[in-house]
């Protein structure tokens, strides 16, 4: 039996954990960063308020702190203790209603269910607005399988929900470049190219036995089996 899924994406998730811990930083500029081995700090999360100033993941902490935003090291255990604990709160309802509900990560919700569009929506209207009413905004992308579903919370970050039915996967997503697709890093995307392969068209065409060959583990059947699951 078919199945539809729902994909939230908790918006700026530590930056805004870090606002919520400490009132004085509500509705601040804030970046968290991780400060590498060498010394390196890098930005990983960014507040809206940050963005409206132009800095983002991409942006060095040097810039932030030029820019008098206030800059704090990651303290991913307290993230995720926040994260498992609001989780639980709303897991076990959704759950007793019939949705399977899993949190891959620290800021992602997946919900599935049977394929009724109007019943997912609810789902995620549901998630969205318990995380809301515990100060977090959510993206939310829907589709027929995980991975779509998950590119769809891309989209959704301007428009709030998406919907990718198949038709629209065939028609535009398939021609979106490999590194869009969920599991396909920067080290995998280089060996994609190196046999010619693009964008997601690319992947479809090819065979279980090509993705086998290129990534070397089950992974790369796993990305093949879902991509051409759009074909129906």
């Amino acid at each position: 039996m078919e199945r539809l899924y729902a994909h939230l994406d908790i918006r700026n998730f530590y930056a805004r954990c870090e606002q919520l811990l400490n009132r004085k930083y509500k509705s601040s500029p804030l970046v968290v960063y991780n400060e590498g081995p060498t010394g390196k700090r890098a930005i990983i999360a960014a507040s809206k308020e940050a963005k409206a100033f132009g800095i983002d993941r991409s942006s060095f902490v040097n810039q932030a702190e030029r820019l008098g935003i206030i800059t704090i090291k990651s303290r991913i255990e307290k993230y995720w203790e926040i994260s498992d604990k609001i989780f639980m709160k709303f897991a076990p309802d959704l759950a007793g209603d019939g949705y399977n509900v899993a949190k891959p990560h620290v800021d992602d919700i997946v919900v599935e269910s049977t394929y009724d569009f109007l019943k997912i929506f609810k789902a995620a209207e549901r998630v969205k607005k318990f995380y809301k009413k515990h100060g977090f905004e959510m993206s939310a992308g829907i589709s027929f399988n995980r991975d779509f579903a998950h590119m769809a919370t891309k989209w959704a970050k301007e428009y709030g929900m998406i919907y990718f039915p198949r038709w629209f996967v065939k028609e535009f997503i398939y021609k979106e470049p490999i590194k869009e697709f969920p599991g396909i890093g920067e080290k995998l995307e280089i060996k994609f190219h190196e046999k010619g392969i693009e964008t997601i068209t690319d992947i479809a065409n090819s065979s279980r036995e090509t993705m086998l060959e290129i990534v070397g583990t089950k992974k790369g059947v796993d990305i093949y089996d879902s991509i051409v699951s759009a074909k129906g």
